[in-house]
């Protein structure tokens, strides 16, 4: 199948997953996962929707590879209000979004291809890109920043061809940030005078706090596949995301789904129908966004108090807490884990583990009595390093 590749003999392990044993010790704090709070989860309505699912009974079924058209049509008519021209027939459905970039990366990039990463970047967007057998290429592109250099994807591309760019605009993972238009315009140009496709990582875009962001890349780039997700918006355990391709792409997509799960859960989509049949999703994420907002806050607030100042994040679910000099961020994020804090070090997020001085904190799982905990914690740690690098003249 054109497009498909083997499994590679080694896929880079997510460090982050790694971390879910620890966080189960007991009086352990964790900043690590990207969790959303589950008390947010409208868990009776989706009961409810569930049960009227599964009383029609036609979810427990086979269903279509590119899932249920009704959920198709819905997800297309949300891009649109966003400036995304989507019709139902270019909308996928998946189990998740991590599938959704599996199914990317194979569309776009065959075996020892390369693609790029805006770097620091996901590692799911690392493992789907090496599942597909391509080689993934960090290219620190900090589009919008004050090292914004349009020209750096070309020189990249010129030294080796690049199969795609996979990059995540809004409420990035890690960082938090979000490219103004203008860089997504200035992005969307150098895309295409190298005549490259994106994949772009939508996961976050409905979770801003200071205003909404702009349209995505996609509405300014074409030949861009965007991913997205109902996890951080609803609930992870329903394992829907989507997937919007070029209209060329369809039908290989579509075939790509068949061969990697025949169809996303129809009993879930079924459920999450019915659930926005009767239930505002906008209010709900009112709710939602004014929750984390109020916890990026008070998190932000705590650093700053410990002397730890961090960027404010205008989306997403994590604060880039660059570390005070001499400290490492691995030797920082063990040192927290032993005082039961649970953070990620920065190098998670770049190739091969590559050091960085900052550490990810997400800030939408804990309540503030516990970030105030947490945060005196990992002000403690990193205290204690300090003290001991003085200690021994480094």
């Amino acid at each position: 199948m054109a497009g498909m590749s083997p499994v590679p003999p080694r896929l880079t392990p997510s460090p982050i997953r790694a971390l879910l044993a620890r966080l189960r010790e007991p009086g352990m704090l964790s900043f690590a996962g990207g969790l959303p709070d589950p008390a947010l989860f409208p868990g009776a309505s989706l009961a409810e929707a569930a049960a009227a699912a599964l009383r029609d009974g036609g979810c427990l079924q086979y269903a279509p590879s590119e899932g249920d058209p009704a959920l198709r049509a819905w997800v297309a008519g949300r891009l649109r209000r966003r400036g995304v021209a989507a019709e139902p027939d270019q909308v996928l459905i998946t189990n998740g979004s991590q599938h959704a970039l599996q199914v990317a990366a194979r569309l776009l990039a065959g075996p020892g291809a390369a693609i790029a990463l805006d770097a620091p970047a996901y590692p799911g967007a690392r493992q789907a890109a090496e599942l597909a057998g391509a080689r993934t290429v960090d290219l620190a592109l900090d589009a919008g920043g004050p090292g914004w250099d349009p020209g750096r994807l070309a020189r990249a591309h010129r030294r080796r061809p690049l199969a795609a760019l996979i990059t995540m605009p809004t409420g990035r993972n890690p960082t938090g940030a979000t490219l103004s238009v203008a860089a997504r315009q200035e992005l969307a140009a150098a895309l295409a005078r190298c005549a490259l496709p994106a994949v772009e990582d939508d996961a976050y875009a409905e979770l801003w706090y200071d205003q909404e962001p702009p349209p995505a890349l996609a509405a300014y780039h074409p030949a861009t596949v965007l991913t997205g997700s109902f996890s951080k918006i609803l609930a992870p355990g329903l394992r829907l995301g989507w997937l919007r391709v070029p209209p060329a792409l369809a039908g290989d997509a579509a075939v790509l789904l068949q061969a990697t799960c025949l169809h996303a859960n129809g009993l879930a989509q079924a459920t999450l129908l019915r659930w926005l049949a009767v239930n505002d999703l906008d209010a709900h994420l009112a709710r939602v966004r004014a929750c984390y907002r109020a916890r990026r806050d008070h998190l932000l607030a705590a650093l700053h108090a410990q002397g730890l100042p961090c960027p404010r994040p205008p989306a997403g679910m994590f604060c880039w807490l660059p570390l005070p000099a001499g400290l490492a961020g691995a030797a920082a994020a063990a040192a927290a884990l032993a005082a039961r804090v649970a953070v990620v070090a920065g190098g998670a997020f770049h190739a091969g583990g590559r050091p960085d001085r900052h550490l990810r904190l997400c800030f939408a799982t804990l309540p503030p009595a516990q970030l105030d905990q947490g945060v005196e914690r990992l002000a403690a740690a990193l205290a204690g390093l300090r003290a001991e690098g003085v200690s021994h003249g480094r």
